[in-house]
């Protein structure tokens, strides 16, 4: 088992790293993107789009794959060119925020990293290991 420092666990359990602001239109996102797993721990990245941007190391490709799939992550898919092994090492991936002015708290398990980077493309690949 894996530590989480229980700051980070209040902030990820509670929803979007910000309240609801007045006025919010269309094309707000700003997401806090978590990912958790046994042998790696917690790791968190924030991610903006229009303007790309956030501390996420690919903004522009990360903010185009959700787009593609209307910012809804368990709808990210493979390309179909990664072959993944069996083994199991879940992982789950969060995003917390809002999305198109929307808010957002939704999770996802993968069967492992592989499956993980495989399904997400640029949006999750950023927290494991190269």
């Amino acid at each position: 088992m894996f530590a989480i420092p229980l700051a980070v666990l209040a902030a990820t359990a509670a929803g979007p790293a910000t309240p609801p602001v007045a006025g919010h239109t269309d094309d707000v996102t700003r997401l806090v993107l978590v990912v958790s797993d046994h042998q790696d721990g917690l790791r968190t990245t924030t991610l903006r789009c229009e303007p790309p941007g956030g501390d996420h190391p690919q903004p522009q490709a990360a903010c185009a794959a959700l787009d593609a799939v209307g910012g809804d992550i368990t709808q990210l898919s493979s390309s179909g060119d990664t072959i993944c092994t069996l083994q199991y090492a879940p992982v789950r991936v969060s995003a917390y925020g809002y999305w198109r002015g929307h808010e957002v708290s939704v999770s996802h398990e993968y069967g492992n990293p592989c499956l993980m980077n495989a399904e997400s493309g640029p949006v999750f690949t950023w927290a494991t290991r190269d």
